[in-house]
């Protein structure tokens, strides 16, 4: 009788942690916790059944439980980085509210997000605070105004006022920027080359130290300069306007993060999130 007690003991604590473990697992939702998705276009689940939709788009009623999402066909979709990912952090966020993290960082105030890159612990996070309804009405009325002093003394009130708002959410990030010997490797090739593999090259007009043989090229999360061998200046001389097979890159060189990585259609990993799946789009407007 003794052995049978121990046995169901054993059997109703290895339960007991499983159910904890498994719990721990799922970050506090529960695995009956209904998401949803879009059967066609989507790509993700949301707890939020009408997270990041316009009024042009429907709201989702596709839906499944929490604990099939590992399951066919529902184990190709992602987590929302809005609505999903914050209650699947087992931590919460690392600051407790956006001017913690704006005063000292580069930060951006948007529309819809307010976005802050953070360096901790030598790792780099974007933090993430989500605009309520009192701070866009202050950034709609700031926008109306047509003194142009009254218009700042309102956004800097906007400003003010998202600073004090909580973090939505923080997220690692895990896009690397390229390596020296990488940016080696672009020594020799022309503008055209570039741009055919992919780079996006512009010049920074707001960079009065910038010189005409100066450009810079965003990759990813990432902001690089490149100086050319012969300028841009010379290049005007020639009958067909700027020849970019005769711009030879002559050094390359790490700068900084790009704007994509304020942008949350990029992941952290610095890959695109199309539009029409997130459902809205992120407006940079007044940076820190």
């Amino acid at each position: 009788m003794m052995k049978k007690f121990i046995v169901v003991l054993s059997i109703i604590i290895f339960m007991f942690v499983s159910i904890s473990q498994a719990d721990e697992s799922l970050g506090g939702i529960s695995e009956d916790t209904l998401v949803y998705y879009y059967p066609v276009v989507g790509q993700y689940y949301h707890l939020n059944p009408k997270c990041r939709i316009p009024s042009e788009y429907p709201q989702m009623e596709s839906y499944f439980k929490y604990s099939e999402r590992v399951e066919a066909p529902y184990c190709n979709l992602l987590p929302c980085e809005v609505c999903t990912t914050p209650l699947e952090q087992e931590d919460g966020p690392l600051f407790s509210s956006f001017g913690e993290v704006s005063d000292e960082n580069r930060a951006i105030f948007g529309e819809d997000f307010c976005i802050a890159i953070v360096k901790k612990e030598g790792q780099y996070y974007r933090v993430v605070t989500k605009v309520d309804e009192k701070a866009k009405a202050l950034l709609t009325n700031a926008l109306a105004l047509e003194n142009e002093e009254e218009c700042q003394k309102a956004i800097n009130t906007y400003i003010e006022y998202c600073k004090a708002l909580p973090i939505y959410y923080d997220e690692v990030i895990t896009a690397v920027p390229l390596r020296d010997e990488e940016l080696k490797t672009l020594e020799g090739k022309s503008l055209e080359d570039m741009l055919n593999e992919g780079y996006d090259l512009y010049v920074n007009e707001d960079d009065e130290n910038a010189g005409d043989d100066v450009i810079t090229f965003v990759k990813d999360f990432y902001e690089y300069m490149i100086t050319i061998i012969e300028s841009q200046e010379e290049s005007h001389n020639h009958d067909d306007g700027i020849c970019l097979d005769e711009l030879i890159v002559e050094h390359a060189e790490f700068l900084d993060f790009s704007d994509n990585a304020f942008d949350i259609c990029y992941r952290p990993d610095g890959t695109w999130i199309q539009p029409e799946d997130i459902g809205i789009d992120i407006h940079p407007m007044h940076h820190e």
